[in-house]
């Protein structure tokens, strides 16, 4: 069974970043630093990776920010994520790589010398594998490696070693990995076992900084000066994307469900919900256009900027007022979000009064597929994630139930 997120009305303002009223960027902290990497977690915690201040971890409402990796070994943080188990994985110039299973409280070094550990210590990128196998991409100079760890970084074998640097790295849901450098684009479906190369011929005319994958074959590449190119066929043929894109030296790209995000050296964020084929602007309220690191998490897009750190803003609608309700109401389902989706989609709820709950998706055929909720809860507005990667495309329905009241929701499964 999967918790229910958030419980009391004043703690969802903490939590979730649809605040009331907002619908612009808002700077959040880290206010003077340059910003190389952001990510975040389910609970609102965010990590940023700078260039001269280690990595800083902040949770809540932003107010504070905690330095948990810094000085005097690290400063510059190129790249975090997570890995399969919760850990936090740190790339840093010149350090190497760190991991924390205690949310950044401490850390464990995984590069040194020895026959079996990772012998590189300049962390360009980290891709996680669904099977949780670790891909990290060694930034020394122009001939770069592909290291991978099976087994959460206690040891390492390399696994890609190009005629040129490796600068970014991606991993699908469904299991396949792509690279990209100065080499041009890599490409491999057998957990990285072996690699395909793939050239300008294939459509891709510049060598990516920045990639990010999509089920079941899109791949996106950002270049600095061409914008964005498509692949939907594992990366085999790439096409331009760049309608409207009105900025073409990609920093960053990240997905949700349904859009692609764009960060710019210079022209701020673009956003498109047709797989890049038309992008509009995202830049209401955010005064600092040269974007290094985008994360998207937690209902809210992050952007780490150059020089004036972190900025947010919703991507969501607003879900934390309680609407009006008849006399005897107990609850409200409300519609999930997105719908459709990919793999996950988020479902809000309110509760009127004090009552046990559940709350369960069924197939079109009435087989109950999940539980989601399934507990007393006070009063107070909620939101539950279902993750349906497992599940085939078609139709569901959630179904929020107390005592007698039943409320029930069509969710559309479409990769």
């Amino acid at each position: 069974m999967k918790t229910v997120k958030s419980i009391l009305l004043v703690t969802l303002f903490l939590f979730y970043c649809s605040e009331k009223g907002m619908s612009q960027w808002i700077q959040i902290g880290l206010t003077t630093d340059r910003v190389m990497s952001l990510a975040v977690k389910t609970d609102g915690t965010v990590f940023a990776g700078t260039y001269s201040n280690g990595l800083n971890r902040s949770s809540g409402n932003y107010s504070t920010w905690t330095p948990v990796l810094g000085a005097p070994s690290v400063y510059e943080v190129y790249s975090v994520t997570f890995d399969s188990s919760g850990g936090v994985l740190a790339g840093t110039h010149v350090a190497g790589l760190y991991r924390s299973v205690n949310n950044g409280t401490n850390w464990t070094p995984l590069s040194s010398s020895g026959s079996n550990s990772l012998p590189v210590d300049d962390i360009y990128s980290i891709a996680v594998s669904p099977t949780g196998t670790i891909f990290v991409a060694d930034g020394t100079g122009l001939y770069g490696e592909v290291f991978r760890s099976t087994d959460v970084g206690s040891t390492w074998q390399p696994v890609l070693n190009p005629t040129y640097g490796i600068y970014t790295l991606a991993a699908s849901t469904s299991g396949k990995l792509y690279a990209g450098g100065t080499s041009w684009f890599y490409n491999s479906t057998n957990n990285g076992d072996t690699w395909n190369w793939k050239g300008s011929s294939s459509g891709l005319t510049k060598a990516p900084i920045v990639l990010a994958a999509r089920n079941p074959n899109y791949v996106f590449a950002g270049t600095s000066g061409s914008g964005v190119f498509l692949s939907k066929n594992n990366g085999e043929n790439w096409s331009e994307v760049n309608t409207n894109l009105t900025n073409k030296y990609i920093t960053a790209l990240v997905m949700d469900d349904t859009t692609i995000y764009a960060g710019t050296d210079g022209g701020g964020i673009f956003k498109s919900i047709d797989n890049g084929s038309n992008w509009t602007e995202l830049n209401n309220g955010l005064t600092d256009k040269k974007v290094n690191s985008l994360a998207a998490g937690n209902s809210c897009l992050y952007a780490g900027t150059n020089g004036s750190g972190v900025w947010k803003i919703p991507l969501k609608p607003d879900v934390t007022s309680v609407p009006s309700f008849e006399k005897g109401t107990q609850l409200l389902l409300k519609q999930n979000f997105p719908n459709p989706f990919v793999q996950n989609t988020t479902i809000p709820f309110t509760i009127v009064k004090k009552s046990f709950v559940t709350l369960k998706v069924y197939d079109h055929s009435g087989k109950q597929v999940a539980t989601l909720v399934s507990e007393e809860l006070p009063a107070g507005n909620y939101s539950s994630q279902w993750n349906a990667s497992a599940m085939p495309n078609g139709i569901y329905y959630s179904r929020l139930q107390s005592g007698a009241a039943t409320y029930s929701k069509k969710l559309i499964l479409s990769r």
